[in-house]
């Protein structure tokens, strides 16, 4: 990834872990671009640690940041909901889950 990352944040990110803090990223690009900023920064993942805020139907602006297709390589396995009205609905139905990641893309 061509986006820079500060040496500090590992280690702080690291520091906050051991204390307790639960370390979240938010990131305005699509899984496939924030990965490689997630990992710089120690952030560990899989599949389902790792959600879409997006809805995955219905967009219909074009998103420079968004890989356009029905899913993203990191979908094939995962079964968490993509946009906020799903992750409503798997919230009071399924599990909490979806409050457990650290990467939201």
């Amino acid at each position: 990834s061509s986006v820079p990352i500060r040496p500090d944040v590992r280690n702080t990110m690291e520091d906050l872990t051991a204390a307790g803090v639960r370390f979240v990223y938010f990131s305005p690009r699509n899984m496939k671009r924030s990965k490689p900023i997630a990992e710089k920064i120690g952030i560990s993942f899989d599949w389902n640690c790792a959600i879409s805020l997006r809805d995955l139907e219905g967009e219909q602006t074009r998103d420079p940041h968004r890989h356009i297709s029905n899913y993203a390589d990191w979908d094939v396995m995962a079964k968490l909901p993509h946009g906020i009205e799903a992750i409503r609905t798997h919230l009071e139905t399924v599990d909490n889950v979806p409050l457990l990641v650290s990467l939201y893309t």
